[in-house]
């Protein structure tokens, strides 16, 4: 009986010296012995697929033949897409109002490094940049260092991660491809990390000469049934015209025109009636009474 209790005793032992063994050399190997992942480059997602296919090789081409750039696009994706001579500031490519890609040219005379232009630029752009900053990172797109900023909070209330902006240098330019996502189920994240790589200015383009922007940014709606609180960041113009639609489709009315300068806030008193959402947008003005570009359109329900 002893005897039989002396085998099982030295069997049990056996067996947890086996386990420690073996699982000690599962550790080993995990951290010692095992082949390193590659590190991070903070790349975004290039054009090409997992079998070496380009995802983007069915795509449209968008040419702006203003600012001289062209980037391509998904065109059964997106339900808007700007006109080819457009000069507006920010060109957008849109799937619903508030589900975007919007790609912005600013200014960067002092030729500023990347990360000091976001931070301490005084372009209108760079600033609407980094108002709602959460976060910024380096990231590197066609072999150029770029910045990418995630904002916490936005213009629009969007919560976090619905705005991202990456910030590519073009010596005295500064192109922002942006997206925001309010509303989700359009892939609209792969999307946009697939588009980045797609932007080029065309050959021959002296980026230096090309043309300022001129149109105001539309920062934010607010307010309720009986008025709506319009605000815009700064611009170069003598005055600013201000349009309001019940659609984005319009038609469009201008409800205040030749606003000074000076001012960057507006009041609409006169709403309305039957309509849950008012769409607006503004241009700047020369002193000729001339309009030179316009705003992005944001919407604002009023119910």
């Amino acid at each position: 009986m002893n005897k039989q209790k002396g085998i099982s005793t030295t069997l049990s032992i056996l067996l947890v010296v086996l386990l420690i063994v073996v699982v000690g050399g599962a550790v080993v190997y995990k951290y010692y012995l095992a082949p390193e992942g590659q590190p991070s480059t903070g790349e975004p997602s290039t054009t090409t697929q997992p079998g070496g296919e380009d995802a983007t090789a069915n795509w449209k081409t968008y040419r702006n033949n203003v600012f001289k750039y062209e980037i391509r696009y998904p065109d059964k994706v997106f339900t808007k897409v700007p006109e080819s001579d457009s000069d507006n500031k920010n060109t957008v490519f849109s799937i619903t109002p508030q589900t975007a890609i919007i790609i912005q040219i600013g200014q960067n005379p002092e030729k500023l490094s990347i990360t000091d232009w976001v931070e301490q630029s005084s372009d209108d752009v760079a600033w609407e940049v980094r108002k709602y900053k959460d976060f910024m990172e380096e990231v590197v797109i066609n072999g150029k260092k770029c910045i990418k900023v995630v904002s916490a909070t936005t213009s629009q209330g969007l919560p976090m991660d619905q705005w991202v902006h990456v910030v590519m240098p073009f010596s005295e330019k500064v192109v922002i491809i942006s997206k925001v996502e309010k509303e989700k189920g359009y892939g609209l994240e792969q999307i946009y990390n697939q588009i980045l790589p797609t932007f080029h200015f065309l050959e021959g383009t002296v980026v230096d000469e090309l043309p300022i922007p001129n149109a105001p940014t539309l920062s934010y709606l607010e307010g309720a049934s009986p008025f709506v609180q319009i605000n815009w960041n700064w611009e170069i113009a003598d005055y600013f015209n201000i349009y309001r639609a019940s659609s984005l489709e319009g038609p469009w009315e201008k409800i205040i025109g030749l606003f000074p300068k000076s001012a960057h806030t507006a009041v609409d008193y006169h709403l309305p009636e039957g309509v849950d959402t008012l769409y607006y947008k503004i241009a700047s003005v020369d002193k000729e009474g001339n309009e030179s570009g316009y705003s992005e359109v944001s919407s604002v329900n009023i119910k």
